[in-house]
């Protein structure tokens, strides 16, 4: 059984549309996603160690967007501003469909393999 908040599932569907995105080899891992590939845990979802590169922070108080960032590594042979802009691109509609709400994202590519 699966405790996942409403956050974390948001992460995860973010996560899963990045990496359909043409031009992307893998998001970035974070020492949780290292540490999860380590010691793999009962009942983690696959997706659990991906989201660790898309953090989400609530909109403020003033009732402003959502910001999503997301940190992907880009693959040899595309354009990282064309990557970048349809990683927005996908984690925008995945945020709003899941969400409804506006979005802000940021997109960062750390590296490229």
């Amino acid at each position: 059984m699966s405790h996942r908040t409403a956050r974390e599932d948001l992460a995860a569907a973010i996560a899963d549309a990045v990496l359909q995105v043409p031009g992307v080899a893998f998001l970035k891992p974070g020492l949780a996603a290292r540490l999860q590939a380590a010691m793999p845990w009962p009942g983690r979802s696959g997706t659990a160690g991906q989201a660790g590169a898309v953090r989400i922070t609530p909109p403020d108080a003033a009732g402003g967007p959502l910001h999503v960032t997301v940190e992907v590594v880009a693959r040899l042979g595309h354009r990282a501003l064309d990557v970048t802009r349809a990683v927005r691109t996908a984690a925008e509609t995945a945020a709003t469909e899941a969400r409804a709400a506006p979005v802000s994202v940021r997109v960062t590519i750390t590296n490229r393999v």
